[in-house]
């Protein structure tokens, strides 16, 4: 089985502190990465640091992008993610964790979310890889 690996989000900040209660801000990270060629793939997040009051999360989810030559200022995302996100809640020490699925269609697009509970300061650095597998050997 083929397969290629990307690093679809070098370690960076993601700052949530001024959004309202109640809120679900979010940042769309990294668009149309191609997914044609591929059948499954797993993203890894290293969470290196992270300020997240109780109460609030944050959340890395990767959805179909729907982009067209058509309409290419609109961003056409999938409801629901193709796989399971990696989602953090609470000070925690730095760690890795994976999540992976089929994924489908030509692109995928990464998406980091917060879920604001409290307007405490909300901050999380990481980085990202996403691995893609193929059963063609030729890729």
């Amino acid at each position: 089985m083929a397969g290629v690996v990307l690093n679809v989000i070098p370690k960076r900040v993601f700052d949530f502190t001024n959004f309202a209660v109640g809120s679900t801000p979010s940042y769309t990270v990294v668009q149309r990465i191609d997914v044609s060629q591929y059948t499954d793939g797993v993203l890894e997040v290293r969470f290196h640091v992270n300020n997240i009051p109780g109460g609030n999360t944050v959340s890395v989810n990767i959805f179909g992008d729907g982009y067209t030559d058509e309409d290419p200022a609109s961003q056409f995302t999938t409801l629901t993610p193709l796989f399971a996100g990696l989602s953090v809640s609470g000070p925690q020490q730095a760690f890795i964790g994976t999540s992976g699925g089929t994924v489908y269609g030509h692109y995928a697009v990464i998406v980091v979310s917060a879920t604001m509970a409290s307007a405490i300061t909300t901050a999380v650095t990481l980085s990202a890889d996403l691995v893609l597998r193929s059963p063609d050997d030729s890729l």
